[in-house]
Protein backbone atom coordinates (compact mmCIF):
# COMPACT_ATOMS: atom_id res chain seq x y z
CA UNK A 1 0.00 0.00 0.00
CA UNK A 2 1.31 3.42 -0.98
CA UNK A 3 0.41 6.36 1.23
CA UNK A 4 1.12 9.86 0.00
CA UNK A 5 1.00 12.63 2.53
CA UNK A 6 0.29 16.01 1.06
CA UNK A 7 1.69 18.92 2.99
CA UNK A 8 0.88 22.49 2.22
CA UNK A 9 3.97 24.46 1.32
CA UNK A 10 4.36 27.99 2.56
CA UNK A 11 4.45 30.57 -0.20
CA UNK A 12 6.52 33.73 -0.42
CA UNK A 13 4.80 36.74 -1.98
CA UNK A 14 6.49 39.97 -3.01
CA UNK A 15 5.14 43.51 -3.07
CA UNK A 16 6.91 46.52 -4.61
CA UNK A 17 5.95 50.17 -5.14
CA UNK A 18 6.22 49.59 -8.90
CA UNK A 19 4.41 46.23 -8.80
CA UNK A 20 1.10 45.26 -10.36
CA UNK A 21 -1.83 43.75 -8.48
CA UNK A 22 -2.56 41.58 -11.52
CA UNK A 23 0.94 40.05 -11.34
CA UNK A 24 1.79 36.69 -9.79
CA UNK A 25 3.33 38.16 -6.63
CA UNK A 26 6.72 36.58 -7.30
CA UNK A 27 10.07 38.27 -6.84
CA UNK A 28 10.23 38.98 -10.58
CA UNK A 29 6.55 39.98 -10.88
CA UNK A 30 5.62 41.61 -7.55
CA UNK A 31 2.21 42.80 -6.44
CA UNK A 32 1.64 46.51 -5.80
CA UNK A 33 -0.50 46.62 -2.65
CA UNK A 34 -0.60 45.00 0.74
CA UNK A 35 -4.35 44.46 0.32
CA UNK A 36 -3.81 42.30 -2.76
CA UNK A 37 -1.03 40.38 -0.97
CA UNK A 38 -3.35 39.79 1.98
CA UNK A 39 -5.95 38.28 -0.34
CA UNK A 40 -3.38 35.72 -1.49
CA UNK A 41 -1.55 35.01 1.79
CA UNK A 42 -2.51 32.01 3.90
CA UNK A 43 -1.28 30.71 7.25
CA UNK A 44 2.48 30.08 7.07
CA UNK A 45 3.09 32.41 4.11
CA UNK A 46 5.48 35.36 4.04
CA UNK A 47 4.84 38.64 2.23
CA UNK A 48 8.06 40.52 1.50
CA UNK A 49 7.92 44.27 0.86
CA UNK A 50 10.61 45.68 -1.36
CA UNK A 51 12.11 48.98 -0.33
CA UNK A 52 10.53 52.24 -1.38
CA UNK A 53 7.55 54.46 -0.69
CA UNK A 54 4.01 53.13 -0.36
CA UNK A 55 1.93 56.32 -0.27
CA UNK A 56 -1.71 56.41 0.77
CA UNK A 57 -4.13 59.24 0.01
CA UNK A 58 -7.47 57.78 1.16
CA UNK A 59 -8.86 55.22 3.54
CA UNK A 60 -10.64 52.03 2.54
CA UNK A 61 -13.73 53.29 4.33
CA UNK A 62 -15.31 56.74 4.33
CA UNK A 63 -15.13 59.34 7.05
CA UNK A 64 -18.76 59.75 8.11
CA UNK A 65 -18.15 62.29 10.88
CA UNK A 66 -15.33 64.14 12.61
CA UNK A 67 -15.32 61.50 15.37
CA UNK A 68 -15.27 58.57 12.94
CA UNK A 69 -12.21 56.43 12.17
CA UNK A 70 -10.78 55.77 8.71
CA UNK A 71 -8.50 52.80 8.01
CA UNK A 72 -5.88 53.06 5.28
CA UNK A 73 -4.96 49.36 5.54
CA UNK A 74 -6.89 46.60 7.33
CA UNK A 75 -5.14 43.29 7.97
CA UNK A 76 -7.99 40.92 8.82
CA UNK A 77 -6.72 37.64 7.39
CA UNK A 78 -5.36 35.42 10.19
CA UNK A 79 -2.53 32.95 10.37
CA UNK A 80 -2.39 30.24 13.04
CA UNK A 81 -0.33 29.59 16.16
CA UNK A 82 2.37 27.59 14.41
CA UNK A 83 1.91 29.26 11.02
CA UNK A 84 1.65 33.02 11.32
CA UNK A 85 1.36 35.18 8.24
CA UNK A 86 4.49 37.29 8.01
CA UNK A 87 4.55 40.81 6.55
CA UNK A 88 8.26 41.52 6.41
CA UNK A 89 10.62 43.99 4.82
CA UNK A 90 12.72 42.36 2.13
CA UNK A 91 16.18 41.76 3.67
CA UNK A 92 18.37 44.87 3.47
CA UNK A 93 15.54 47.12 2.23
CA UNK A 94 13.18 49.57 3.95
CA UNK A 95 9.55 49.79 2.85
CA UNK A 96 8.00 53.07 4.02
CA UNK A 97 4.24 53.35 4.44
CA UNK A 98 3.42 57.06 4.23
CA UNK A 99 -0.04 58.28 5.22
CA UNK A 100 0.72 62.02 5.19
CA UNK A 101 -1.41 62.68 2.09
CA UNK A 102 -4.59 61.39 3.75
CA UNK A 103 -6.91 64.38 4.21
CA UNK A 104 -9.84 62.75 6.00
CA UNK A 105 -11.11 65.01 8.79
CA UNK A 106 -11.39 62.21 11.33
CA UNK A 107 -9.19 59.71 13.15
CA UNK A 108 -6.84 57.71 10.92
CA UNK A 109 -5.45 54.22 11.47
CA UNK A 110 -2.55 53.57 9.12
CA UNK A 111 -2.64 49.82 9.77
CA UNK A 112 -5.76 48.41 11.42
CA UNK A 113 -4.69 44.90 12.46
CA UNK A 114 -7.74 42.78 13.34
CA UNK A 115 -6.41 39.41 12.21
CA UNK A 116 -4.57 37.08 14.58
CA UNK A 117 -1.21 35.37 14.31
CA UNK A 118 0.34 38.06 12.13
CA UNK A 119 3.99 39.14 12.32
CA UNK A 120 5.02 42.55 10.96
CA UNK A 121 8.75 43.22 10.78
CA UNK A 122 10.87 46.01 9.32
CA UNK A 123 8.01 48.13 7.98
CA UNK A 124 8.40 51.88 8.54
CA UNK A 125 5.22 53.85 9.17
CA UNK A 126 5.17 57.64 8.92
CA UNK A 127 2.94 60.64 8.37
CA UNK A 128 -0.26 59.44 10.02
CA UNK A 129 -2.15 62.74 10.10
CA UNK A 130 -3.41 64.46 13.19
CA UNK A 131 -6.20 66.94 12.53
CA UNK A 132 -5.50 69.81 14.98
CA UNK A 133 -8.30 71.97 13.55
CA UNK A 134 -10.75 69.18 14.39
CA UNK A 135 -11.45 69.94 18.06
CA UNK A 136 -13.60 66.83 18.41
CA UNK A 137 -10.69 64.53 17.72
CA UNK A 138 -6.93 64.62 17.95
CA UNK A 139 -6.22 60.89 17.71
CA UNK A 140 -4.62 58.86 14.97
CA UNK A 141 -2.54 55.70 15.02
CA UNK A 142 0.23 54.27 12.85
CA UNK A 143 -0.60 50.67 13.79
CA UNK A 144 -3.70 49.67 15.75
CA UNK A 145 -3.73 46.03 16.84
CA UNK A 146 -6.97 44.49 18.06
CA UNK A 147 -6.20 40.93 16.88
CA UNK A 148 -4.86 38.33 19.27
CA UNK A 149 -1.25 37.12 19.49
Amino acid sequence: MLVVAATAQATDYYVAPNGDDHAAGTKGAPLRTIMRAQQAAKAGDTVYFRGGLYAYTAGINRCASRTDTVNAITLNNSGSENKPIRYWAYPGETPVFDFSAMKDDCRVKGFNVTGSWLHLKGLEVKGVPQQPENHLNHESWGIWNSGSP
